[in-house]
């Protein structure tokens, strides 16, 4: 193996591992390219669904990970359905492996005042079979089936985050989906999506994605004008999704994909839309499918998947399954490179407290007080003044200023409704907290 930098080496498992241990958390990254110089690109799962999609995943964060680190891949993207509630543990296990844990979600959309898709019904029927008092009382029919005896579901866009900024909107863009909607039936509008895009990037998905929905509904110009809406929404952060499970009317799809891409310069990305972490997990897998769809195995036919694909792949599979489209595994590798973002890079961060117009959380401390410091300060001396200065410039110099004023709003809301509220602390006999009515 060819020396350099750790993230364009490819040593065995073990010491990789050790070495990414030994690290600072913001240098584990995965590079454009891998293992020698011109040597393939390292491949990076940037789709795997875990049990945390409610009946769509079959396997915890902490199964995929195990397999990601089995299969030496340098990173893994948990995209969830709805929800990046299994983010924290998928970032624990992956960080005890050297595995780079991307963060992103499948979010479903749609028109929020349509009928609830089949998930939702399913759930609904489930409940309603568990209250009933009459044994053997039958409850009404799920949903009616398609053409294809699938309940209906709403299309879903896959979001990456790319940055603390679009993983903020992930969480945003989730909470508004679920807001104001039945348990189980989150979706977002496309206003909702536009509202909160920057700093995510976008995949078209498999099956479930929209642009594949628009695809097998309209054709070609429906698909086209489906991807024409992500890059307005996303302008360059859009990503052409190609996944291979040797399926036929897969792949007539993906042809149609990899036509509109380069009609419309988009990068490909070589995906394999990960369900569960082994081959041998499909069974549980197809329990899952069945009870999503209100149905039985026996009876679930062409809803559950016909071969067992959807599981951790190693670079040298995808390699292999790629082989004609070099490019969609190169793009898989640069786009693995741009997301730079873990939950390692969270930290801790008070709330945002919303502003006046061009102030800055340092400038309106000094407005509000310098505003209230005459009232409270009698005599409002040069000793006073002098004193609130200095701390004035040590809030600034240690950005402290937004946690101050989350504190003073508290207390005044306090003060407002009559609650007794005092203000504790190593800072309780600042002239700043007593100018503000915080002590």
């Amino acid at each position: 193996m060819a020396s350099g930098p750790l993230s364009s080496n490819y040593v065995g498992p073990g010491a990789r591992k050790e070495a990414l241990r030994k690290l600072p958390e913001n240098v584990r990254r995965i590079g454009p390219r891998g293992g020698a110089k011109g040597g393939p690109p390292p491949y990076a799962e940037l789709r795997a669904a875990s049990s945390f999609s409610f009946l769509d995943g079959a396997s915890p964060p902490e199964d995929l990970i195990a397999r990601a680190a089995e299969l030496d891949l340098p990173a893994v993207a948990l995209v969830d359905r709805n929800g990046v509630y299994g983010a924290p543990r998928f970032y624990r296990a992956a960080k005890q492996t050297g595995i780079k844990a991307l963060v992103g979600a499948e979010v479903t959309v749609g028109d929020r005042n349509a009928p609830p898709p089949a998930l939702a019904l399913a759930v609904r029927a489930a409940r309603r079979r568990r209250d009933s008092e009459e044994e053997q009382e039958q409850p009404p029919p799920i949903a009616p089936p398609g053409a294809d005896g699938a309940l209906p579901e709403l299309p879903r866009l896959t979001l990456m985050v790319e940055n603390r900024t679009g993983y903020k909107n992930l969480c945003k863009l989730i909470s508004a989906a679920a807001r104001d909607r039945p348990k189980g039936d989150p979706r977002a509008s496309w206003e909702l999506v536009e509202q909160h895009a920057r700093g995510l990037r976008c995949m078209t998905g498999g099956e479930e994605g929209t642009v594949a929905r628009a695809l097998r509904a309209e054709g070609l110009s429906g698909a086209r004008r489906e991807l024409e809406r992500l890059v307005a929404l996303f302008s360059g952060r859009v990503h052409v999704e190609i996944g291979r499970h040797h399926l036929r009317e897969e792949e007539h799809a993906n042809r149609a994909l990899i036509d509109l891409a380069k009609r419309l310069h988009l990068p490909l990305v070589a995906i394999n839309g990960v369900r569960y972490a082994a081959p041998q997990d499909k069974p549980l897998f197809d329990v899952l499918t069945a009870i999503r769809h209100g149905t039985t195995l026996d009876a679930a036919g062409k809803l559950l998947a016909a071969h067992r694909e959807r599981h951790v792949k190693s670079a040298d599979e995808m390699r292999r399954i790629f082989a004609d489209l070099p490019e969609a595994l190169a793009g898989n590798a640069e786009l693995a490179a741009r997301l730079d973002f873990t939950l390692a890079d969270l930290g801790y961060r008070f709330p945002e407290y919303p502003l006046p117009p061009g102030e800055t959380p340092a400038s309106f401390l000094r407005h509000i007080t310098w505003n209230s410091a005459p009232a409270r300060f009698r005599p409002f001396s040069g000793k006073a003044q002098a004193q609130i200065q200095k701390e004035l410039d040590m809030i600034e110099k240690l950005d402290l200023a937004g946690y101050f004023l989350i504190v003073w709003d508290i207390v005044r809301f306090c003060l407002a409704e009559n609650i007794l509220a005092q203000g504790r602390g190593s800072a309780a006999n600042s002239a700043v907290c007593y100018a503000l009515s915080i002590t």
